[in-house]
């Protein structure tokens, strides 16, 4: 009967999915197009390597931003080459929401030894709350919370197991919050004083943290994201004054001003933590109540801990080693807040346990005494020019009733079951109301006409590696920024964190139409730029590769777009090191006798010593061989590739080197043997 209750809750919550809505933002301009490209490179017999159709080509299956060693990921993955359409790929993003709940009540009811109607309460606090449910654009949310529960289940008895889960739940395409939970992973152990189980914990983990690095250390250091901005640390802190997002939603939500770096709706959903009314008033009781016990101490320091992190540049360590570069790159410390609907709502839990074992008052009046003196210290902290009047009216109407649930429950008014009841039914109420509207964007009745407009026939190439398209002028753009993986063309534009920072440059000089614009647009293989009059062609751009005997060095970015106007490319080529050559004449074609996802193979022909150019963006996994013996890669044009070629005839490769990606998933799977092997030795022993 739990398990109907909880698909019921689940189904009203996601129901706007079956309608046909779709997820928002990042899901369907990013993700989704990843997902669509993976599947049908799949489907096709190959393992796409690189993605050639966003940001003049760039790495996808060690790209940690798009590619999962998660079973949640490669299970959506293989459901994806039956049907890849974007209302399947939202209904399993929902699907594991519907696990997380499931997991989550086991967690409670099996471990924590909570009653059924309590773990109910808990599970729906902790998958439905609104930091996971408006992040739903982000699989690093939902391929993680769907481990979480398993991580807890196995923590106690079996941490081998435990730690596997921790491996799935750090390959979910970000880092920050498995590591988060790591935190509170930690202090669970140090103050049951169980160190070795914390050393075996770590011990099955660490070969997951390994494969971790091997996936993506080089696109992270090669990645502008990760580069030291003091600026984006600021904006993207939890600061004091939003601590009344706990309690009060949609706090900062209508601000209007662009003042920060992705937007108000974007901090927005970074910043609102928000667990429900009775959730927030009955943690507090239960941290109050059980602070004796050790565990919920461990979950109490956690939690304050973490807020610290999440206090970002309010914190003056954390300022102090961001500040002076000694770490680099703690993107939105608010994120450490991510773990706060595990302790919230196993705090809750307990609160609600204490009621139900002793009906006493005391705790309901500090606790609300509490939260209401809360929000009224931080009213003044309301910009004007926002109105939440709604949402203000919202928190007093579900405060009133929580205590009067509470309170006619302690006196005898309302017996057990009516409290339990609707201690859920307020907690499901709270979290839909505020969450749910946000799963009611747009209706695309025909996907394809979004990423693929009626003039794509008319410009898309034969196949790929042909030319690309600048569909960006300034803040417009004329298709969708990841459609590149739906529609096939191949796009200067896209969304990938993790792109090179020398492409970004690039990148940037491009779309805000800086002195050299052509020549950027000849060197990056643009045939069809989109400007004021809708898409225009751009005269004489080169051919995907081509040779030329002329190279200059250029030593860093300020000299090469400093005089970018001037350069010559179907003349010459810009080198960041290297040799010169000194013949100024016209480029040379050559022969791409193939061309794919993971290796390019050129034919050529020169009478001198020559440069041959591929311009493709450059990449620490890209090799290449000159009739079979390795040579170098040379970056080329700020972000491109390039090879020395002796004269006479020769064949090039260019190809992608799979070992750090073999390593990674090697590391992966001893992770994986390591857990279940000493799982296995345990149980031959207690059978003797």
């Amino acid at each position: 009967m739990s398990y109907i209750v909880l698909f019921v809750f689940w189904l009203i919550f996601f129901f706007p999915i079956f309608q046909g809505y779709n997820l928002f933002d990042d899901t369907i301009e990013a993700f989704y197009p990843s997902f669509y490209f993976l599947t049908e490179s799949l489907k096709s017999g190959k393992i796409p390597l690189f993605n050639p159709y966003m940001f003049s080509s760039y790495p996808f299956i060690n790209n940690t931003q798009f590619f999962e060693f998660n079973p949640a990921f490669i299970f959506r993955t293989i459901l994806g080459t039956i049907n890849n359409s974007l209302y399947w790929f939202n209904l399993l993003v929902s699907i594991n929401y519907l696990f997380s709940m499931i997991f989550f009540f086991l967690y409670l009811k099996n471990k924590l030894k909570f009653n059924k109607e309590v773990s109910i309460f808990g599970a729906i606090v902790f998958a439905l709350s609104s930091c996971y449910v408006l992040t739903i654009i982000h699989p690093h949310t939902y391929d993680f919370i769907i481990f979480i529960p398993l991580i807890l289940y196995f923590l106690d008895d079996k941490p081998y197991i435990s730690a596997i889960f921790m491996g799935f739940a750090l390959h979910s395409g970000h880092p920050q919050k498995p590591l988060y939970l790591l935190i509170l992973i930690f202090f669970i152990y140090l103050f049951r004083k169980e160190i070795l189980k914390l050393l075996i914990f770590m011990l099955i983990f660490s070969p997951f943290l390994i494969a971790f690095y091997f996936q993506g250390i080089d696109l992270f250091l090669i990645s502008k994201r990760i580069e030291s901005d003091i600026k984006f640390l600021t904006e993207m802190s939890y600061h004091f004054d939003k601590l009344i997002t706990l309690i009060i939603p949609n706090f900062y939500g209508s601000i209007l001003e662009e003042n920060y770096i992705a937007g108000p709706y974007y901090f927005w959903t970074e910043m609102t933590f928000y667990f429900s009314v009775i959730a927030i008033v009955l943690a507090v009781i239960g941290a109050i109540s059980s602070y004796r016990d050790k565990f919920v101490l461990s979950l109490i320091f956690s939690a304050i801990f973490l807020y610290f992190i999440a206090l970002g540049d309010q914190n003056p360590v954390i300022k102090y080693l961001y500040s002076e570069e000694i770490i680099k790159g703690i993107r939105h410390p608010s994120r450490a807040l991510f773990i706060y609907p595990v302790i919230v709502s196993v705090l809750a839990c307990y609160g609600i346990s204490y009621l139900l074992n002793t009906k006493k008052i005391n705790y309901l009046n500090i606790s609300a005494l509490s939260i209401f003196m809360l929000f009224l210290i931080f009213i003044p902290f309301i910009p004007k020019e926002i109105d939440i009047s709604g949402e203000i009216f919202k928190f007093f109407i579900f405060f009133i009733l929580t205590y009067v649930v509470v309170y006619g429950f302690v006196k005898n008014v309302i017996n057990k079951n009516i409290f339990l009841a609707s201690c859920i039914m307020l907690a499901f109420l709270d979290l839909y109301l505020f969450s749910n509207s946000y799963l009611k964007r747009e209706v695309y009745e025909n996907v394809h006409s979004y990423y693929k407009p009626d003039f794509i026939d008319y410009i898309r190439p034969d196949k790929i590696g042909e030319y690309r398209i600048n569909a960006r002028f300034y803040g417009g753009l004329a298709l969708p920024r990841n459609s590149g993986n739906i529609n096939k063309l191949e796009l200067t534009e896209g969304y990938d964190p993790l792109v090179s920072k020398f492409y970004m440059e690039f990148y940037d000089y491009i779309i805000k139409r800086k002195e050299g614009f052509e020549n950027l647009l000849r060197m990056a293989n643009v045939k069809y730029y989109i400007s004021e009059n809708g898409f225009s062609v751009l005269d004489g751009f080169l051919p995907r590769a081509y040779l030329v005997y002329c190279a200059k060095i250029i030593k860093d970015s300020f000299e090469f777009f400093s005089n970018v106007k001037y350069f010559e490319p179907k003349k010459c080529v810009y080198l960041q090191e290297g040799k010169t050559f000194e013949l100024e004449q016209g480029y040379k074609d050559v022969k791409i006798l193939e061309y794919d996802l993971n290796k390019i193979v050129i034919e050529y022909e020169t009478e001198k010593d020559a440069v041959l150019v591929l311009s493709n963006s450059y990449y620490p996994y890209w090799k290449a061989k000159v009739n079979n013996k390795e040579v170098k890669v040379l970056r080329a044009n700020w972000t491109f590739m390039a090879i020395e070629v002796e004269k006479g005839k020769g064949k090039a490769i260019f190809y992608y080197d799979t070992t750090k990606i073999i390593l990674g998933f090697v590391f992966y799977v001893i992770g994986v043997f390591l857990g279940l092997a000493i799982s296995f030795l345990k149980w031959i022993l207690s059978s003797l």
